[in-house]
């Protein structure tokens, strides 16, 4: 504190701090300083300071007050009234919070229109109770979390719901997910692991309130793709990886009808496959194969195959591609010995 501020002289009839003033007057005012009536100089103040180190608690945090006459509130907040202001008008919710991830992704507009129709088709309990990311990964929280806390963990997982929905549109029309998601900073794993659990939870209230399931095709309300259009789909994702990774616009024509010749020679483009030995295969290992094929007999190096493998995972495909990079894998079906003339006597036929 400053002594000649707060302590004036004892005797104020006759001192004024200002040294030009010839007549003073200190007077008392109603907000607690001594003014001189006479050139208006402030002679001291009769208020506590607000906070002076080593004297009372910081006063800037909540629950705490300014002492004597400030007003209350002021710096400091009581306990109650911090609370109280923390707390949000409205809370968003998580399906709100979805919406929006949706809206801020880098997608062209139609494929946000179908996001948006996928994400009308999920259950409103689905936002609660779906953890699946946990299973990956814990978001961190402590034993007590804040608001603020909670609300940053329902924001991420939002997020990663709304790149789900996105990766279930990949799946059908490649939009380029996988790198675009690494781009933004997604967590391609937990973004998966939701997509699978949306996949799996889209439908519709029927009648009397039931719900009904249904597939991801009926919830765009576009139609099943023949054997030959899916085909056709997992060999643009992989060509638009290839792209990303180097190969000009005509290496990829190459690589694209290479791919279509070997698929057309397999019997791959029907439905009945069951002389070929890529008959219980997925549509999208069977395109790996003829792509990666494609590439080897074009010429390019086994380490731009491993990379397109190592980048699609697939399951139950590592004996297959081990195959196909030392050259030993062949999906041609193997020629049967019998003809039309045997009599299978040997195993009980008739003669």
């Amino acid at each position: 504190m400053t002594e000649h501020l707060n302590q004036p002289p004892d005797d104020t009839s006759d001192y004024c701090i200002n040294d030009d003033c010839f007549n003073p007057n200190p007077d008392l005012c109603p907000n607690g300083e001594i003014v001189c009536r006479s050139c208006g100089a402030v002679q001291g103040t009769t208020w506590e300071p607000v906070y002076e180190e080593g004297r009372t608690a910081d006063l800037g945090g909540a629950g705490t007050a300014p002492i004597a006459r400030a007003p209350p509130g002021i710096p400091g907040l009581p306990a109650r009234q911090v609370r109280m202001n923390n707390q949000q008008t409205t809370r968003t919710s998580t399906k709100e919070l979805v919406e929006r991830a949706i809206g801020d992704s880098p997608f062209a507009g139609v494929t946000k229109d179908q996001a948006l129709k996928i994400l009308s088709r999920i259950p409103k309990n689905f936002f609660h109770h779906s953890k699946v990311d946990t299973s990956f990964e814990a978001y961190g929280l402590g034993d007590n979390p804040t608001s603020d806390e909670r609300r940053a963990r329902a924001e991420h997982r939002a997020e990663h719901m709304a790149w789900g929905i996105l990766k279930l549109l990949d799946e059908i029309s490649p939009i380029g997910w996988r790198r675009t998601a690494v781009a933004c900073g997604i967590q391609t794993t937990k973004a998966e692991l939701f997509a699978r659990d949306i996949k799996s939870s889209l439908g519709h209230y029927a009648e009397g309130g039931v719900w009904s399931g249904i597939d991801i095709y009926d919830a765009l309300e576009i139609n099943i793709p023949s054997q030959e259009l899916v085909l056709s789909t997992e060999i643009e994702r992989l060509l638009i990886w290839l792209g990303n990774s180097g190969l000009k616009q005509w290496e990829l024509n190459e690589v694209r009808g290479s791919a279509w010749r070997l698929l057309d020679s397999w019997g791959a483009t029907v439905y009945d496959l069951a002389v070929t030995p890529l008959s219980n295969k997925s549509p999208s290992l069977q395109a790996e194969v003829a792509v990666s094929m494609a590439l080897l007999k074009l010429g390019h190096p086994d380490s731009l195959v491993r990379a397109l493998q190592n980048e699609h995972p697939k399951n139950g495909s590592l004996a297959i591609r081990r195959e196909i990079l030392s050259g030993t894998y062949s999906p041609v079906p193997k020629s049967s010995t019998t003809t039309l003339d045997d009599d299978f006597s040997s195993l009980g036929g008739e003669e």
